[in-house]
């Protein structure tokens, strides 16, 4: 998965309901006095078009994730976040929490670890788990600090939080073995229209089928497609042939996101 600022900043957006506006989707509304939100563009409409108040928009948010990434830097020091670690810092009056949520998951035990609740297999027909990079919405890479039931922790010290499988938005893991590699994407299908998530190609037996997806645009080609009661999975490769004989052998029984523990 790509991970950059602009995935920063619709984690940003998504924690000031701003994102939600933009894909028609709901989200629980937060008090503007709680967050340091994007300035609104004051970019009169009669002197350019909406695409370029959008563009000019994005700009000022892209400036001001900018300066929150820079002010979240200089408290860190050289501090690399993991996933489950977060931080509470002081940024023009508000209390921002950013986390780990952008950083790479690499080992099974570190992963088992955030999620003990975790269904899926760590190897597979010859093939090992590499990584992951994983959208959880109790995790949210940068946004508004907002206290729960729980005393706020200290500002300037990292900490590590405890996270829930179910608030999983979308994972993508790489699984490598000798004939190559392959991808799992695993999403919420609330969170993503369908559009975006398959066009369907071939229709398999028993619920599987073979699509394109624009969800990840780096994962170009036909994918297992096929989901459960509560999230859909996108399998890319190796091959179609591979994909067809893990459909004919029931992959959804080895592969689910959540397991009872």
């Amino acid at each position: 998965m790509r991970i950059g600022r602009l995935s920063a900043l619709c984690s940003l957006l998504l924690s000031l309901g701003v994102l939600a506006a933009c894909t028609g989707q709901a989200a629980s509304s937060v008090p503007s006095s709680a967050a340091p939100a994007p300035s609104v563009s004051t970019v009169p409409a009669s002197s350019a078009s909406p695409q370029e108040q959008q563009l000019d928009q994005l700009m000022e948010d892209l400036e001001r994730l900018a300066a929150l990434e820079d002010a979240r830097d200089e408290v860190l020091d050289g501090h690399v976040l993991r996933y489950n670690e977060h931080l509470l810092f002081e940024y023009e009056g508000s209390i921002v929490e950013c986390s780990g949520s952008n950083t790479p998951i690499r080992t099974w035990e570190e992963l088992t670890s955030f999620y003990p609740a975790w269904g899926l297999p760590q190897t597979f027909d010859g093939y090992t788990f590499s990584v992951a990079a994983i959208m959880a919405g109790d995790n949210l890479t940068m946004g508004p600090y907002i206290q729960g039931d729980s005393p706020m922790p200290p500002l300037n010290e990292v900490f590590a939080v405890t996270l829930d499988i179910a608030e999983i938005k979308c994972a993508r893991l790489t699984y490598t073995g000798q004939a190559g590699t392959f991808s799992l994407i695993v999403f919420d299908p609330a969170s993503y229209s369908s559009t975006a998530v398959s066009d369907p190609v071939e229709a398999l037996a028993d619920g599987y089928a073979m699509v394109t997806s624009t969800l990840f645009p780096d994962l170009d080609g036909t994918a297992l497609h096929w989901s459960d009661d509560a999230f859909g999975y996108l399998l890319y490769g190796p091959t179609d042939e591979a994909m067809r004989s893990w459909a004919e052998r029931g992959i959804r029984e080895n592969f689910q996101l959540i397991q009872e523990v």
